[in-house]
């Protein structure tokens, strides 16, 4: 248990054939068990960022439309700002959310 932990390291090497096997198992296993916590760790983390991802990625459209139309500067200037107003950095359908709750949780 203390090479998988990495705690204690070294302190009882393994004295026999059966033993180095059992630690090399024990290290493989911790290695394993460290690297699905921070596979679902970090998955977790990127699943809480969607909604701001979906909003950049729609602003990108949108310059790049407005970039391929040549639209004037004044003009690119008044949409950018109606989509920060609109979305105000978070994209997600609000009306479709509430939707799904019971009356006395939409109040």
């Amino acid at each position: 248990m203390s090479h998988m932990l990495c705690i204690g390291y070294g302190r009882f090497p393994p004295q026999s054939l059966t033993d180095m096997w059992l630690t090399m198992l024990s290290m493989i296993s911790g290695a394993t068990c460290y690297a699905l916590f921070l596979g679902h760790a970090t998955n977790l983390i990127q699943s809480l960022d969607s909604s701001r991802r979906q909003y950049r990625e729609k602003v990108k459209q949108v310059e790049e439309y407005m970039a391929y139309r040549k639209l004037p500067r004044e003009m690119r200037q008044r949409i950018t700002e109606y989509f920060e107003h609109r979305y105000q950095g978070k994209f997600f359908d609000e009306e479709l959310i509430l939707g799904e709750l019971s009356e006395k949780l939409r109040e």
